[in-house]
């Protein structure tokens, strides 16, 4: 009986590895691509991202301070202020567990942003 518990435990440990796995390589793929795109698109990507993606995949566990060091060109400074904006105080939390009224109001900011920079270079 021992040995068939024993066996379940590990079947069930090794599934919920597998899963945390899954969620580790997407997120750091996500976050990999994002810095493939110059600034403008970047800050539009992650701006649908927080309005139009499945947040209860692995992609809601991305802390938000780590997804927008991913846009290309955003600095420290620049980060802060987008926090500061959408009201965010604890950086670190996962993308999940922001209100929908912060994820608003930081893809409100980035738009804004990169509106504000494709206008800057001509394009709009």
């Amino acid at each position: 009986m021992a040995t068939t518990a024993t066996a379940a435990t590990r079947e069930s440990a090794m599934a919920a590895l597998a899963i945390a796995n899954h969620v580790r390589v997407t997120n750091a793929r996500t976050l990999r691509e994002l810095k493939d795109y110059p600034y403008a698109e970047g800050m539009a990507i992650v701006a649908d991202m927080l309005r139009h993606a499945d947040l209860s995949g692995p992609c809601g566990s991305i802390p938000t301070i780590r997804l927008l060091h991913a846009v290309r060109g955003l600095g420290e400074t620049k980060v802060e202020d987008l926090l500061h904006t959408a009201e965010i105080l604890r950086a670190r939390l996962p993308l999940r567990r922001l209100s929908n009224r912060q994820r608003n109001l930081l893809a409100n900011a980035l738009e804004a942003a990169s509106d504000y920079s494709l206008y800057r270079r001509g394009v709009r």
